[in-house]
């Protein structure tokens, strides 16, 4: 339960651009663009450029 508990805390913390232990929607659409961004290699705002092993 503890550990389940440590991710939790974890990924909301990685979330939570200003710390206040909360993560508004737009923290989160922040940081899923900021990750989409690591995948999108051409800049295309498509998921074609994603290998095909993560395509889903």
């Amino acid at each position: 339960m503890k550990r389940m508990q440590a991710r939790a805390a974890d990924r909301i913390a990685r979330f939570d651009a200003n710390g206040d232990g909360k993560v508004s929607k737009e923290e989160f659409d922040a940081y899923r663009g900021k990750r989409f961004a690591l995948l999108d290699r051409t800049a295309t705002m498509t998921t074609s450029s994603m290998p095909r092993n993560c395509a889903s």
